[in-house]
């Protein structure tokens, strides 16, 4: 349970920082398609992950859906992001399982009762937010997790990431030509 709160509490911090650093970037401009942001921590048994990619790299729009097709791109979406095992594979004799998976974004408040058309010019913004939290059984043999983000999301080409685990931090750039990130 002690290791569960320290978990929340590190992806909540990354979530108002993250949602902080994303309002920063789209009042300079500077919301970037075909990039994304993942936040990985490992404390104790718990992997916890955090996920931030802008709409468009996601379902090819970001305006709130104008018919029964954008609708229905949402929902895939909405239901890939929540089955995390086919996103992210911590290393197997970790022996860890998906525990919790919330994802969030302004488009899926919209997917299921607007009938409106989306909007005509201007510029709109929007993101999915997703968190996992994984239970490992056998931390100590937790030393990468393989993931599956530029195959599942043709839209994404680069994947900043930061590691904090046990035995330090770290940050990369990642490419599609990428698919591991390691945990030690």
């Amino acid at each position: 349970m002690r290791y569960s709160l320290i978990a929340l509490t590190i992806l909540l911090l990354w979530s108002i920082e993250s949602n902080a650093a994303s309002e920063e970037h789209r009042q300079m401009g500077t919301h970037e398609h075909g990039s994304a942001q993942l936040n990985v921590a490992v404390e104790g048994n718990i992997l916890s992950i955090g996920l931030e990619m802008p709409a468009m790299n996601v379902v090819g729009f970001e305006h709130p859906a104008g018919n029964d097709q954008e609708r229905e791109q949402i929902m895939q979406a909405d239901r890939l992001f929540r089955n995390g095992t086919a996103l992210f594979q911590p290393t197997p004799a970790a022996q860890c399982t998906l525990s919790a998976a919330q994802v969030e974004s302004v488009l899926l408040d919209n997917s299921s009762n607007s009938d409106e058309p989306a909007a005509e010019g201007g510029e709109q913004h929007a993101d999915f937010d997703v968190s996992y939290e994984f239970h490992c059984s056998e931390p100590s043999h937790l030393r990468a997790m393989s993931f599956t983000l530029f195959q599942q999301f043709p839209g994404l080409h680069k994947l900043h990431t930061q590691v904090s685990t046990p035995s330090g931090q770290s940050g990369a750039e990642l490419s599609d030509a990428d698919n591991l990130i390691g945990l030690q």
